[in-house]
């Protein structure tokens, strides 16, 4: 049954990224009918991240999402990519080995996730070997896309990391 959170929820995801005013506009009276719509809560929240940059109402709409459905998948997706955003890595971690657990969630993107956690912590040989994973786990052309991308910008890394060491040893001699 259709109800009427439901369906300015679906409005507001038709809107969105295109028409963030009437997105906005339909996440109100999706959670003026039911505040507790995990939906619209993930929907709202990835507004604030990725638009507004209000890290806090973001924070403040990925926790209610996640207090009222934990299987809402979305909002693991979003919620990591807060806490990469806002530096909290131990408590990203802990989020991806949780939504690993969880049914139906897409392994490919928290692994991407986990890439970049890996990557900002500087781990780069870490995140390579995820990113091994993570294209093992692709299910479309543009899935893999995103690990080659990622895998080249990766080996940037290494090849910058390994002429910064072969400097610093010249400077020692």
């Amino acid at each position: 049954m259709e109800t009427l959170a439901t369906k300015y929820f679906i409005k507001a995801t038709d809107a969105y990224p295109f028409n963030l005013e009437e997105t906005i506009e339909a996440l109100d009276y999706a959670l003026s009918y039911d505040e507790t719509h995990a939906g619209a809560h993930c929907l709202m929240g990835n507004v604030c991240l990725y638009y507004t940059l209000d890290y806090g109402a973001a924070l403040y709409h990925f926790e209610q999402a996640m207090a009222n459905d934990l299987n809402y998948t979305d909002t693991y997706y979003g919620y990591i990519s807060l806490l990469l955003i806002t530096g909290e890595y131990a408590k990203a971690h802990r989020l991806l080995t949780y939504a690993k657990k969880v049914k139906g969630i897409r392994q490919h993107r928290l692994l991407m996730l986990e890439t970049e956690l890996y990557e900002r912590e500087g781990k780069l040989t870490k995140a390579k070997r995820t990113l091994h994973v993570a294209f093992l786990q692709c299910l479309s052309t543009v899935d893999m896309e995103d690990v080659e991308r990622a895998q080249e910008r990766i080996k940037k890394k290494f090849k910058a990391k390994r002429s910064k060491a072969k400097k610093r040893k010249k400077a020692n001699k």
